[in-house]
């Protein structure tokens, strides 16, 4: 897990997700993006969401999980118009970050 934005990336967006029982896509501004900073908010403690990188939606039992206890979790060489994020619990918090190459 990396802690800092590799050099060379430039801010292109920031949207702030609140989850409900269908999967999320990253909206027009952040989906263009080809690294992630994805948080769980830590106000909703004990939360957790659920990622995937292949256009699929997540459910409960799959994609990558990020919970509200971890530090924010970057991700590089994804395709952000194929991001899904599904929060376990309705109500959870997911704040991203997009970056791409400059």
């Amino acid at each position: 897990m990396s802690r800092t934005v590799p050099s060379g990336l430039v801010c292109i967006g920031h949207q702030r997700i609140v989850t409900n029982s269908t999967a999320t896509a990253l909206n027009t501004t952040c989906s263009p993006g080809q690294a992630f900073l994805f948080s769980v908010d830590h106000t909703t403690s004990n939360k957790h969401i659920h990622i995937r990188f292949d256009a699929v939606a997540p459910t409960t039992n799959t994609g990558i999980c990020i919970t509200s206890q971890l530090p924010p979790t970057f991700f590089e060489a994804v395709e952000g118009n194929k991001i899904r994020i599904l929060g376990a619990d309705v109500g959870t918090i997911t704040n991203v970050a997009a970056f791409i190459r400059h």
